[in-house]
C-alpha cells in the first residue's frame, strides 16, 4: 500500500502518526498534573445521564451510566457537571461524596476521582509510538519482494 505512495504521502503518515503519539503523552502529561497538583474539591453525586451503550448489542443491558455531580470551586460558586465517563454500572449512588480533580483556573474540566482515562491515553501513546517506529523501518527499509 505504502510502495506505491509518493514521498509526501509517506511523510505525511509519519507526521500524522507522530502527532497522535505527542497528543497523547500531553494529556497523560496533563492528567498526572492535576491529579498531583490540581485544586480537589468534595463533589456530590446528583444523578446519572443515561445512554444506550451499543444499540446492536443482543443483550439486555444497553444502557450507560455517567454520573452528574456538583461541587464548589476554590472562588465558592457552584460547578455541576457531566462526567461524560460513561459505564455500565452505576459506580456510585445518589448523593455520595467524591473528590474530584480539576487544574486551577479551569474548574469546567473536573474529573472524579477514578475516573481519569489513563487507559485510552496510554493505548493512544503506544499505537502512536508503534506506528512511528514501524513507519520509520519501512521508510528506511522499504519492501523488496513482489507478490
Amino acid at each position: 500500500m505504502l510502495k506505491d505512495a509518493s514521498p509526501f504521502v509517506k511523510v505525511f503518515m509519519l507526521v500524522l502518526i507522530f502527532a497522535m503519539f505527542v497528543f497523547a503523552v500531553w494529556k497523560l502529561y496533563q492528567l498526572y498534573q492535576m491529579q498531583n497538583s490540581g485544586v480537589t474539591a468534595i463533589a456530590t453525586i446528583e444523578g446519572f445521564k443515561e445512554k444506550e451503550s451499543n444499540p446492536q448489542s443482543l443483550t439486555n443491558d444497553k444502557m450507560a451510566y455517567a454520573p452528574i455531580f456538583s461541587f464548589n470551586d476554590a472562588t465558592g460558586k457552584k460547578i455541576t457537571l457531566n462526567s461524560g465517563n460513561f459505564e455500565k454500572e452505576k459506580k456510585y449512588n445518589i448523593g455520595d461524596n467524591v473528590k474530584v480533580f480539576y487544574p486551577k483556573d479551569k474548574p469546567l474540566a473536573a474529573v472524579l476521582e477514578g475516573s481519569f482515562p489513563w487507559k485510552f491515553y496510554g493505548v493512544l501513546a503506544f499505537l502512536g509510538l508503534s506506528g512511528t517506529i514501524l513507519l520509520i523501518y519501512y521508510l528506511i527499509y522499504p519492501p523488496t519482494s513482489k507478490f
